[in-house]
């Protein structure tokens, strides 16, 4: 598992990754079925040399990324901050149209962040490892 891992922080370090659909889960909350939620799962393809990975992500996840690259250096966090990461919206959520669309904006976000934030790693060993160790 730690040698996927690595695969993985490799792969999107280099922002050699997409999306290639979402599914729509239920979840059960508390003892009741009426109460239900549903989450969008994201499918990141990530995409290294030894073969293509397949990820799991919910927008939650996205949101983490970003905040944690935020966190790490003042230059990166005003670097980022022309690709924020994409407002969830509130109505339509199950849409299929909104949902593809959110799919569009995420891989975009993820993409440019990665990329920018390889750039200022470059220069950083400190930062270079604390991406590393972000992505895992």
């Amino acid at each position: 598992m730690d040698a996927d891992l690595g695969r993985i922080a490799v792969g999107m370090q280099a922002a050699r990754c997409r999306i290639t659909g979402a599914s729509i889960c239920r979840r059960k909350q508390g003892g009741f079925r009426l109460l239900s939620s549903s989450t969008v799962v994201y499918h990141v393809k990530v995409i290294d040399r030894a073969g293509p990975i397949v990820l799991d992500w919910t927008y939650d996840d996205f949101v983490r990324l970003y905040k944690r690259l935020q966190a790490m250096d003042r230059e990166l966090c005003a670097a980022i901050a022309m690709f924020p990461c994409p407002k969830k919206t509130f109505f339509g959520r199950r849409n299929a149209l909104v949902i593809k669309g959110m799919c569009g904006e995420l891989e975009n976000h993820l993409t440019n962040v990665l990329k920018i934030g390889m750039q200022f790693a470059a220069a950083s060993a400190t930062l270079h490892a604390a991406i590393a160790e972000c992505l895992e």
